[in-house]
């Protein structure tokens, strides 16, 4: 149950005694084959499914957030709509004290943009301060999924955990189960970045630029490996939900 497709007195009946499910994705180029809100798709996607399971609420999707680390997209690409981290952090404080305000107590934050973790964490401290009786659980699907299907995954793709990131193999495998019409699978590259390093340097130097923004290759990538990461997150998402919040 979305919160926008209510009435507001089905929205008061609802609000006092159900979870609140807030999905936080972003705007931001995933290769020349995963749309730009590929993080929005699928932390909005799980909070209807949580929603839906549990009995609980889901508000619109938050679909901006910080600009992500260049090292960490491959580089450079046209797409960021980025609202800088104090807009952010205060867009989520906000958002979780006027549902308290209208008597929701219990909260997912769930996110799929690895840059908005720690505003995101910032924003629900300061409000678990001024907001006595909350409870908020805070995660992303990679927070519920196993060390086990992780390296599974790997074992039987080939890929190297560390060479999958951002619009990699398991992020175009959640949208091909998602939200397959909006993969380009022929335009999932070949080439892999010859220089790979995490840390951070300023600017960002053009040896490290990806050809297309995928960290570092998504060949591979399925339905099935999607469905699998999806359905482990979920399980795992749920009982902590039991466990935490009930």
């Amino acid at each position: 149950m979305n919160v926008a497709r209510l009435t507001w007195p089905e929205f008061k009946a609802a609000i006092s005694d159900k979870i609140v499910l807030i999905p936080v994705g972003a705007t931001e180029p995933h290769g020349p084959h995963l749309p730009l809100s590929t993080d929005s798709i699928i932390a909005g996607d799980f909070c209807e499914r949580i929603a839906k399971a549990i009995g609980g609420v889901t508000i619109p999707t938050i679909e901006y957030g910080y600009m992500t680390n260049p090292a960490r997209l491959g580089g450079a690409f046209p797409g960021t709509i980025d609202i800088g981290l104090n807009t952010l952090r205060d867009l989520l404080y906000g958002i979780l004290c006027s549902l308290y305000r209208e008597g929701a107590r219990r909260f997912v934050v769930f996110h799929a943009a690895y840059a908005n973790l720690p505003i995101c964490y910032d924003a629900i401290v300061s409000f678990d301060a001024d907001c006595p009786g909350a409870r908020v659980l805070a995660g992303s699907w990679w927070d519920f999924t196993s060390e086990k299907t992780r390296n599974d995954i790997s074992a039987a793709t080939g890929v190297v955990r560390a060479d999958d990131n951002h619009a990699g193999l398991v992020e175009t495998s959640l949208i091909l189960y998602i939200q397959p019409g909006l993969v380009k699978t022929h335009l999932i590259g070949n080439v892999e970045a010859k220089f790979r390093e995490r840390y951070t340097i300023t600017p960002f130097p053009e040896r490290y630029q990806t050809t297309d923004g995928t960290v570092y290759h998504a060949k591979g990538a399925n339905r099935a490996i999607g469905e699998r990461i999806y359905a482990e997150a979920l399980r795992n998402v749920l009982s902590a939900i039991a466990r935490e919040l009930s």
